[in-house]
């Protein structure tokens, strides 16, 4: 039986061994994590993971220190790479990076993989993917278009987010929608 994840906490170890903890799911904590920003400015950080607490009291520490958005239900995550690997975090390859286009992954909450999120086939890049990534998430709540899914962006041809669905399933659904983000 897959877990259920209570909260997430962000661990950072700076140099001269002074640590920040602080809560950012269920809630961020807002004020230690600026105080934490604060101290970053004149101290070299170490060190930084992330760990998933779980509604029976046991931990899970995740081997990468990207950011992760904890998905309905509270059994699985979301994780957006950027270009390159943190360079905190211990894998920096399959199944805990996905490069450019495809650039993100769902897990269970226990980290196994549930699937990467791939972008569909047509759509906004007319024929070429390249530069093309996902940027973030959002939540739709319009007549025409509801849903939580990806914003799909290329920072060199067209600076525009393109709204995309998830639907359960690897493949993200082209919505049409599309915002300039100048």
């Amino acid at each position: 039986m897959i877990k259920k994840i209570k909260e997430i906490y962000s661990i950072t170890l700076f140099e001269d061994n002074q640590k920040f903890n602080y809560l950012q799911y269920p809630e961020f904590d807002s004020e230690n994590s600026l105080k934490e920003f604060k101290y970053m400015i004149n101290n070299k950080v170490v060190s930084s993971q992330k760990i998933i607490i779980y509604e029976d009291g046991s931990e899970y520490l995740l081997p990468i220190s990207e950011q992760i958005i904890v998905l309905d239900g509270q059994t699985s995550f979301l994780v957006i790479f950027d270009k390159e690997p943190s360079k905190f975090s211990t894998e920096k390859t399959f199944p805990w990076f996905f490069e450019r286009p495809n650039n993100a992954a769902i897990y269970h909450s226990d980290g196994t993989l549930l699937h990467q999120l791939i972008m569909p086939e047509e759509g906004f890049w007319k024929g070429n993917k390249e530069g093309w990534y996902i940027n973030r998430t959002y939540y739709a709540d319009f007549p025409n278009l509801k849903g939580w899914g990806v914003m799909i962006t290329n920072d060199h041809h067209w600076p525009d987010l393109c709204f995309c669905l998830y639907d359960g399933t690897p493949n993200l659904i082209w919505t049409g929608y599309s915002q300039d983000r100048r």
